[in-house]
């Protein structure tokens, strides 16, 4: 698996990441983890930068890259508010649609 991770590039073919996602639009939340060594927090932060509608929060935990299934309770607290944000946002949406 780490292999295929490593070997995996999704800018093959497109030129670079950034022409990879240009064309993606939905909603994004990535999240850094302060002691992965596999994928850095700041590869991570540059990654989601590359999307026009990303947030990004960096979770300090001490389990590496794992931590996002050791540390769930932290990560929800994360998580949590940015899905509210999203279910006000498409509730004024609507609102505005109808009126």
């Amino acid at each position: 698996l780490t292999r295929a991770m490593e070997l995996y590039d999704m800018a093959e073919q497109r030129g670079c990441n950034a022409r990879a996602v240009e064309k993606i639009t939905a909603n994004a939340f990535f999240v850094g983890i302060s002691s992965d060594l596999l994928y850095p927090p700041k590869e991570i932060e540059q990654f989601a930068s590359l999307f026009s509608n990303a947030r990004y929060k960096t979770l300090q935990a001490i389990h590496g890259h794992d931590s996002f299934l050791v540390d769930a309770e932290a990560l929800n607290r994360m998580l949590v508010p940015w899905e509210r944000e999203l279910e006000i946002t498409a509730e004024f949406r609507e609102e505005a649609l109808a009126a």
